[in-house]
């Protein structure tokens, strides 16, 4: 398969079978909305608190307290259930069904995919003194982490090394689909609402029509 194979399985699965992804799409954007209306509640508060009150670091306090509530809310909440609906999706573009299921049984393993994160964090943070280059390499071999991690039901570390087998060798390809997959992403959301909505469950499917061609031809 070629890189446009990979977009339009990707893209095929979401749109022929959009009941079957409806209701774990409609769940992650409700918790990541419910998380924005906080974090816009703290915003008005500390709007207010400035009008009031002549104390800059009241406001800031709020500002902080708000952007906090949210990130806490997409970490400990939005990533598990991104783990478990990749999982999911898996199963589904395997031939077989999408549990809903998978998405609060991904907590167990929320431990790990938090870490994952983390250590993505870390590699950007230590290669910003070298313009951020080093990043792009670790980025684009690691590109399959976290699917390997719902796949293989592995550890971070682990996930990064299969994610590095994956690419070896297909690294050229895996940047054409990484930018095309980009600039799809930024086109659906451009979309009021629906893009975002629909973004992320037609990237995810894309990166594991990838995935599985690659896993099978690395076999």
């Amino acid at each position: 398969m070629n890189v446009g194979d990979w977009l339009g399985r990707g893209a095929d699965e979401i749109s022929q079978k959009w009941r079957l992804y409806m209701a774990p799409i409609l769940l992650q954007w409700g918790v990541t909305m419910a998380g924005a209306i906080v974090l816009g509640l703290f915003a008005f508060a500390a709007a207010i608190a400035s009008t009031q009150i002549d104390n800059e670091v009241v406001m800031y306090s709020i500002i902080a307290l708000g952007v906090s509530f949210f990130l806490f809310l997409m970490v400990l909440l939005v990533t598990p259930i991104s783990l478990g609906f990749t999982r999911g999706t898996l199963s589904a573009m395997r031939g077989g069904e999408f549990r809903l299921a998978e998405l609060w049984e991904a907590f167990e393993d929320a431990h790990n995919i938090i870490a994952l994160m983390l250590l993505n964090f870390l590699a950007l943070a230590l290669s910003l003194p070298f313009l951020g280059i080093p990043y792009l390499f670790f980025g684009l071999y690691s590109f399959f982490a976290m699917i390997v991690m719902a796949d293989e039901r592995c550890g971070p570390i682990e996930s990064i090394t299969r994610s590095f087998e994956i690419v070896s060798g297909n690294a050229g390809k895996v940047l054409v689909f990484y930018g095309l997959a980009i600039f799809i992403m930024a086109a659906l959301n451009g979309i009021p609402i629906l893009g975002p909505m629909i973004g992320g469950p037609f990237l995810t499917a894309m990166m594991i029509a990838a995935y599985l061609d690659l896993t099978q031809t690395n076999a």
